[in-house]
């Protein structure tokens, strides 16, 4: 649909703009805006944040667990259900080690009797797609970090809004969000719902390095921006695992078939997979962009 991709392009288009783009009246605009099932997000430099430590956890249950133990407090910006090689998914967020450790150690006290398994694994880089924080992990102390809140809860919120909020006067407003933007700490987005893509499919890789690693990584990076559309998140990870993949579909059939095509480019350097389907996410939000255009690839 035309309004998305202009919606993906710039999250903050006016409904003016909008209205002149697709040639409709502002009514028309205001009326399927309403009907999208869209969020509008930040992505957030986790580094300039100091937020740059990133945990990845998938655990294997002994037993079905209850929903409401999975209140886990802030650090988790993402927690999700899952069906295969593993039960439970969560991605954690936080400023240091040692906050972290606190949290894993609290955390598996409390879910000890269900827990069979337990692997974590540090995000080195994220090569495509994000996590969208949540807003209690954010500081809000200086203006600068209130409006960042703000644009995270939504980022199409009006200056008018801003304004109303933060007691500064909208051309002040103006000057600050030019600035975040231009200084790449945020970039507004949009996320559609989990609902227009139900197949949802999380995969955790081992590798080795044989002679042509090279040859076959360029191969494999290839096919994955090919797909950016179906890439919710792509991540290289050091720990029980080398690397992170989480992919989006509309239909099974699609994902099995993607599944396969990447397993085969990669079936000389995999020494190991575990994947799961994605069941229920108890909290945070997959970022699903069929217009993204971005996969950062790393120097050797």
């Amino acid at each position: 649909m035309q309004i998305i991709k202009l919606l993906a392009e710039n999250p903050r288009i006016t409904i003016s703009e909008l209205s002149k783009k697709l040639n409709k009246s502002r009514a028309t605009i205001k009326k399927k805006l309403s009907k999208l099932k869209i969020k509008y997000i930040l992505d957030l430099d986790k580094s300039k944040l100091n937020l740059d430590f990133n945990i990845i956890i998938k655990i294997k249950l002994k037993k079905p667990i209850p929903e409401k133990l999975l209140k886990l407090g802030n650090i988790p910006q993402f927690i999700a259900l899952t069906k295969g090689d593993f039960d439970l998914f969560i991605y954690c967020c936080t400023n240091n080690p040692k906050i972290y450790d606190k949290w894993e150690i609290k955390t598996r006290e409390k879910l000890n009797e269900y827990i069979d398994t337990w692997e974590t694994c540090i995000i080195l880089s994220e090569r495509t797609g994000f996590f969208p924080l949540k807003n209690e992990i954010l500081k809000s102390k200086t203006q600068t970090e209130k409006i960042i809140k703000i644009l995270n809860q939504n980022s199409r919120t009006s200056l008018k809004q801003i304004s109303k909020e933060t007691k500064l006067s909208t051309p002040l407003i103006k000057y600050h969000l030019n600035k975040l933007i231009k200084s790449k700490l945020i970039k507004p987005e949009i996320t559609l719902s989990p609902e227009l893509y139900p197949a949802q499919l999380i995969l955790f890789r081992q590798v080795t390095f044989p002679k042509n690693f090279i040859e076959i990584n360029k191969k494999s990076r290839e096919f994955l921006k090919n797909h950016l559309e179906n890439i919710s998140f792509s991540a290289r990870t050091i720990g029980s695992w080398d690397h992170c993949l989480i992919s989006v579909f509309k239909n099974l059939d699609d994902l099995y078939n993607f599944q396969k095509q990447f397993n085969q480019i990669n079936e000389k350097r995999i020494r190991k997979t575990d994947s799961a389907i994605i069941l229920k996410i108890i909290s945070g939000n997959l970022y699903i962009n069929p217009y993204k255009k971005e996969y950062k690839i790393p120097k050797y």
